[in-house]
């Protein structure tokens, strides 16, 4: 009975933590290295996910205390294109706080790069970022794009953000197919 108690208590912590702590997510995207990666960590050294790309296939890595757990090469299912989130749902899902981008790129032709630039600095008004730095290269003999992106995330907002948008979709779709 008393393992019980302590599980309860635990699994109490855990979601009071939840709700608590945010976790810190950096999305990562480099031309010059072939270099892409999403990592989120939460209790950091305690929990950490990174999202890679090995090989042109998505690799999910988890860490606990910093001893890698599991290595799992991501494969798209058969609902895959039907189950994806629109990119204007996401960020109204996931909320995410203290946004930084960064953002570094040159492309050989001039007018590549302003058009570029002026669709960055016009997104970028349409989004919430705390800090953006953006620095295009007008004079540059090779294309390459650097974007480094860092943001506080609620995890337990963003989840139960995410039934919501799950319940009111499924309550849509079935709306739907009764007219």
């Amino acid at each position: 009975m008393g393992i019980i108690y302590i599980l309860l208590i635990l699994a109490a912590l855990f979601a009071s933590l939840l709700f608590a702590v945010d976790a810190k997510v950096r999305l990562e995207f480099d031309t010059d290295h072939n270099h892409m990666q999403l990592s989120i960590c939460w209790l950091y050294p305690m929990f950490k996910a990174t999202g890679t790309l090995e090989a042109a296939s998505p690799v999910f890595n988890l860490y606990f205390f910093r001893l890698h757990l599991l290595k799992k090469s991501i494969k798209p299912g058969k609902n895959s294109g039907k189950t994806g989130i629109k990119l204007s749902d996401l960020t109204g899902i996931i909320r995410p706080k203290d946004l930084r981008i960064d953002t570094r790129y040159g492309f050989s032709n001039p007018s590549a790069t302003g058009i570029t630039c002026g669709a960055l600095n016009a997104a970028s008004q349409f989004i919430n970022i705390d800090f953006f730095n953006n620095l295009p290269d007008f004079m540059s003999a090779r294309d390459y794009i650097y974007f480094d992106a860092k943001a506080s995330v609620n995890l337990g907002a963003s989840l139960t953000n995410l039934l919501k948008y799950y319940k009111h979709r499924r309550n849509f779709q079935w709306i739907r197919t009764q007219t």
